[in-house]
């Protein structure tokens, strides 16, 4: 997948950090000189080559999913759960920090902003816990110096190999998963989105009692969670009812239909949420002997093509 910026014709590059404030994060400029610009201009084109020269195009974040460390996902910029980040994408009124120890002591992140010749926007950033960490080490760090080894008393901030998240006109890249789920305040999102997502999930598969699940889902995120991916995947649509009680039943999770609509036992909520997910499945392959397996993640395989 192509990112939407000319990195061989930037026009301006613009440096800052963002801070944890309450429930959000504030992001601020911090003055920086053309040999920090230069720095960062070679790590937003190190993060560039890497999303270009990826062999298949990225899937979709999942917010129910365990993703590896290094995973390369995308949303489009108008998905909910890039809003806080996109947001900040597109502000232009920030204010300005100086470039202080306490300024990059309370950082949660940094980040690059740069304008290409066609006039379109990047927005390329890191969470800050390796900046933050060299920070602490003046006094234990040494360099050379005329021919001999001197301590260096002066706060030192070392940049990252690379972006964890790069902002393009159309595109979220995420190529740090962890990361973007914390700066993107994913899990708060999710949180607040259960009212909405179960709304959306109920009006395709009214046969089921959402109300417990809703209330289950408020007190425990892994629930909003898979609420969240069942919505956004669209897995209830055309579920069939009888093969949704079938599976449940081969995976022993307790229903009651006798009020007409399926009623999920309380302590089978999450693996009912699981079944819908498609994290639930039974394999046969010893005569007999049903196996079955819940699923951290999944890709479905498309048949006759590639997985």
């Amino acid at each position: 997948m192509n990112v939407t910026f000319d990195v061989r014709q930037v026009d301006t590059t613009e440096f800052g950090v963002g801070q944890r404030l309450g429930q959000s994060i504030q992001y601020f400029w911090v003055p920086i000189d053309n040999t920090v610009r230069g720095a960062l201009r070679r790590e937003a084109e190190l993060t560039l080559d890497r999303i270009a020269k990826a062999e298949q195009d990225p899937p979709p974040f999942d917010p129910a999913e365990k993703y590896a460390g290094h995973e390369y996902l995308v949303l489009p910029v108008g998905h909910e759960l890039a809003a806080s980040l996109v947001g900040f994408h597109e502000a232009n009124n920030l204010s300005i920090a100086s470039p202080s120890r306490q300024t990059f002591q309370s950082a949660s992140c940094y980040f690059l902003r740069g304008t290409d010749s066609s006039g379109r926007r990047l927005t390329a950033i890191n969470r800050a816990a390796q900046f933050k960490s060299t920070l602490g080490q003046q006094g234990r760090l040494m360099t050379v110096f005329s021919d001999a080894l001197h301590v260096v008393d002066d706060p030192i901030m070392q940049l990252n190999a690379g972006f964890d998240i790069v902002i393009d006109s159309e595109h979220v890249h995420i190529l740090h998963p962890s990361s973007f789920r914390a700066l993107a305040d994913v899990d708060d999102e999710i949180a607040q989105a259960v009212p909405r997502n179960v709304a959306a999930i109920a009006s395709v598969a009214s046969f089921v009692n959402w109300n417990s699940i809703e209330q289950y889902a408020t007190d425990h995120p892994r629930a909003a969670s898979l609420l969240a991916s069942i919505r956004t995947q669209e897995f209830a649509v055309n579920i069939d009812r009888s093969a949704l009680t079938e599976l449940c039943a081969s995976q022993g999770i307790l229903l009651d239909e006798s009020s007409g609509n399926i009623e999920v036992d309380e302590a089978h909520l999450l693996g009912f949420l699981e079944v819908l997910d498609r994290r639930r499945y039974q394999i046969g392959l010893v005569p007999n002997t049903p196996e079955h397996y819940k699923a951290s993640s999944r890709t479905r395989v498309v048949r006759g093509g590639t997985p």
